[in-house]
């Protein structure tokens, strides 16, 4: 999200256009936002919308692990079921699937959000 001059951001948008997460349905995401502190709004906004997601797939586990009462491995197959298709989108960790299946079998929920490709948050949830 860039701020400032629009002078100063068409002069890196070729730059920024190249190195940004592409989304498929509408391209690169990259935006002039406007002058002074509008860019930290729009930052503000984007991690609402994350940080919902985050506590959408932690909500789900629950659910399912205590309402549900889904063992380790059935919500290992569920959310690598989900983390396949749009529902979560990679979100869940697809590192090494075998040290990820271990993780799960002792209990351990692994998040890994993409905040923007370049930046991997993981965490791990007993």
């Amino acid at each position: 999200m860039s701020r400032g001059s629009f002078e100063a951001y068409k002069y890196i948008e070729d730059i920024f256009l190249k190195v940004a997460t592409q989304v498929p349905d509408s391209g690169p995401c990259v935006m002039y936002i406007g002058k002074g502190g509008s860019g930290n709004f729009g930052k503000m906004i984007h991690n609402g919308i994350e940080y919902g997601d985050m506590q959408l797939i932690a909500e789900a586990y629950d659910v399912l692990k205590f309402v549900g009462k889904l063992s380790n491995d059935e919500l290992y197959k569920v959310f690598s079921e989900w983390n396949k298709g749009e529902f979560l989108c990679g979100k869940v960790g697809n590192y090494n699937g075998e040290e990820v299946s271990q993780m799960w079998k002792k209990g351990w929920f692994v998040v890994a959000v993409d905040f923007d490709s370049s930046c991997r948050l993981s965490y791990l949830i007993r």
